[in-house]
C-alpha cells in the first residue's frame, strides 16, 4: 500500500492522502477535516471488516485522529464523523467495465497463442510422420 500526503494549504487544517491497493485494484483518497474524515473509494468490494481494519490502521499510522482507532463498522458511519463513498470508476463512457475489456484482451491473446502453438504441434507431429 503506498500513501500519498497532500496537503491544501498553510491556513486549513485538511489534509488528504491517496492509497493504492493492489489486491483488490482500487485507489483509496482519504481526506481528514476538522468535521470528519471522508474516505473515497475507487471500487467497492470492502467488507465492513475490512473498512474496520483500514480505518484502525489509518488512525494508528497517524493519518487520522486517533478516536477513529476505536471504530467500529457496525456503528452509524455518520455520526462517527467518518464518511465512506463509493465512486465507481471502473466503467468509462461507453458503459464497459474496464476490468472485463482487460480479461477480454487477455482471453483473446491466450487464444491466439494456443492457437499458434496447436498449429506448430500439428505441423512438427506431421512433419516427423514420414
Amino acid at each position: 500500500m503506498k500513501a500519498h500526503r497532500k496537503s491544501e494549504g498553510p491556513a486549513s487544517a485538511s489534509q488528504t492522502f491517496e492509497f493504492v491497493l493492489q489486491r483488490p485494484d482500487n485507489v483509496l483518497r482519504v481526506e481528514n477535516h476538522e468535521t470528519g474524515v471522508r474516505i473515497r473509494a475507487a471500487r467497492g468490494g470492502f467488507s465492513a471488516r475490512d473498512k474496520e481494519f483500514f480505518v484502525r490502521h489509518l488512525a494508528a499510522e497517524g493519518f487520522i485522529p486517533d478516536r477513529y482507532r476505536w471504530f467500529s463498522g457496525e456503528c452509524d458511519e455518520g455520526s462517527s464523523g467518518l464518511d465512506w463513498c463509493v465512486e465507481d470508476c471502473s466503467v468509462d463512457n461507453s458503459g464497459a467495465a474496464v476490468p472485463r475489456r482487460r480479461a477480454n484482451a487477455f482471453m483473446i491473446r491466450l487464444l491466439v497463442c494456443a492457437s499458434i502453438l496447436w498449429i506448430v504441434e500439428i505441423a512438427f507431429l506431421l512433419l516427423t510422420r514420414r
